[in-house]
């Protein structure tokens, strides 16, 4: 009788470090699981402020190229009024 309790109690806690091993584990899984959203969301947002930077950036080469065709046209003027009053 002794030996069924101490054969019971013995699987008992076996099959309780079992449950607090799988416990444990489902945590460690949930928590990787945190941390990945967590770097998913940020990355998300460098990746969104990237894409405005390089919007910005293609926004500024245009506003430069046109800036400096008008640039040329009023060189280009220039020359033409001075060498009216030459």
């Amino acid at each position: 009788m002794i030996f069924l309790a101490i054969f019971v109690a013995f699987w008992a806690g076996y099959l309780a470090r079992i449950v607090q091993q799988i416990i444990h584990n489902q945590h460690d899984i949930y928590q990787e699981e945190k941390i990945e959203l967590a770097y998913t969301k940020r990355l998300c947002r460098l990746t969104d402020q990237m894409n405005r930077s390089l919007h910005l950036n293609v926004a500024l080469l245009e506003e430069k190229k046109q800036l400096q065709q008008r640039l040329r046209e009023l060189q280009d003027q220039h020359e033409r009024t001075l060498a009216a009053l030459n």
